[in-house]
């Protein structure tokens, strides 16, 4: 039955967590109870409807989405994409213009605005920049090199390794963030207008033009 075949793949997708082949049913508990885990709920909800309901319910679900792509949706996501470009641009060259590399720039940017509580590790720095872990090693190695940043230990665990700014790390943030606000004064409506023509396209699943 091909609609039970496509269903089971649905089925096995729906729990990221867990391995890709592992099959989305109910367990058995040693009580002899049954129990459901939130995943195999749903998919026992799917597998309780008829093959008529998930065929034109489900199976054009993504299809229909798609369909909603007008040539106007186009343009804006053309538009907002041209914008983002353009605020990228504007700030390697920044950076460059700094002495650092753009990658350098939005690393002691990540770094110094870390939310409260997260301590200043590779890890939590890799996280921020969705970067592996080597390379925000190599990063952290370039801009102490260039004296912008240091390591140091940590207080209740010297194995751990902390990073923090220097006073000129500090320095040449504060010059970078000062220009970039300066531009965001200037390119950033034609930016927050480009998202939100964007978002109100997509709100509405309407077709335009």
């Amino acid at each position: 039955m091909p609609w039970l075949s496509r269903l089971t793949l649905r089925c096995t997708r729906l729990d990221t967590k867990a391995d890709e082949h592992r099959l989305c049913f109910p367990r058995q508990p040693k009580s002899g109870i049954m129990t459901l885990h939130a995943t195999e709920l749903k998919c026992a909800h799917l597998i309780s409807r008829s093959p008529a309901m998930i065929t034109s319910k489900d199976r054009h679900r993504g299809e229909a989405v798609e369909s909603d792509v007008s040539e106007a949706g186009f343009r804006q996501l053309a538009a907002f994409r041209h914008q983002i470009r353009r605020f990228l641009h504007f700030s390697e060259e920044a950076a460059r213009s700094h002495g650092i590399e753009p990658k350098q720039h939005q690393l002691l940017l990540a770094l110094k605005g870390l939310p409260k509580g997260v301590r200043p590790t590779i890890t939590a720095l890799s996280r921020q920049l969705c970067l592996r872990h080597h390379s925000t090693v190599e990063l952290v190695d370039r801009l102490v090199d260039h004296g912008a940043l240091r390591r140091r230990p940590g207080e209740l665990d010297h194995r751990e390794v902390l990073v923090e700014l220097t006073p000129k790390g500090e320095e040449l943030l504060r010059r970078l963030a000062i220009v970039h606000r300066k531009e965001l004064r200037v390119s950033g409506p034609a930016l927050c207008e480009s998202l939100r023509a964007v978002v109100q396209h997509c709100s509405n699943g309407k077709r335009v033009g």
